[in-house]
C-alpha cells in the first residue's frame, strides 16, 4: 500500500465523525424544537386558565337583565368551525385538530342540528359568548388547528336550536 492512498481506516472513520457530528447538530435542533413547543402550549393553557369563560363559580348568580331590548353587550355568539352532512365526521374533527384531549382545551363541543328540515349538523366550539370571549376561542381553535374559516356567529344568526345539540366527548 502507497502512502498516497488513504487507508481504509481513515476513511471510514472520518465520514463517521462527519455523520456523528450532523446527528448530534440534529437531536440539539430537535431538542430546541420540542422546548418550545413545550413553552408555547404552557403558555396556551396558562391563557386559556384565566379566562373567566372558561372558570365556573357555582356561587355566581344570574341577575336578570332590566332591558328589554338586547344590546350588542348583551348579545351571546357562537363558534362554528364547520358543517357537514355527516354529524360522526364532524365528532372527529375535535380529535383531528386538537388532538385526544381537546375537551381540556375545548370543553363545551357540540354537534347541531340545522334548525331547517335539511341534513346539514354543525360543530359548535363554544356558545352563549360575549363577543370578546367568542373572538378568544375563535383564535385559539385556529391555533390548535381547527378550521382557519372558523366563524362567530350572533345567536339571531345561528342556524341551529342550541337545546338540539348533543356534546361531543373525548
Amino acid at each position: 500500500m502507497s502512502n498516497s492512498e488513504p487507508s481504509q481506516e481513515s476513511k471510514p472513520s472520518k465520514d463517521l465523525g462527519k455523520v456523528t457530528a450532523k446527528v448530534v447538530a440534529l437531536v440539539a435542533a430537535i431538542g430546541a424544537i420540542t422546548a418550545s413547543l413545550s413553552g408555547i402550549a404552557k403558555d396556551s393553557n396558562a391563557i386559556l386558565a384565566n379566562l373567566p369563560f372558561l372558570k365556573s363559580d357555582p356561587t355566581a348568580v344570574s341577575s336578570p337583565s332590566i332591558s328589554t331590548a338586547p344590546s350588542s353587550a348583551d348579545q351571546k355568539f357562537y363558534i362554528i368551525a364547520g358543517q357537514s352532512e355527516y354529524p360522526d365526521e364532524l365528532r372527529q374533527e375535535p380529535k383531528r385538530a386538537a388532538g385526544l384531549e381537546f375537551t381540556r382545551s375545548f370543553p363545551n363541543i357540540k354537534i347541531c342540528p340545522s334548525k331547517a328540515n335539511s341534513k346539514t349538523y354543525y360543530l359548535v366550539l363554544g356558545s352563549n359568548l360575549s363577543q370578546a370571549e367568542a373572538d378568544v376561542v375563535k383564535q385559539q381553535a385556529i391555533v390548535n388547528n381547527f378550521r382557519p374559516d372558523t366563524y362567530v356567529q350572533s345567536e339571531k344568526q345561528i342556524f341551529f336550536v342550541p337545546s338540539n345539540c348533543s356534546n361531543v366527548t373525548g
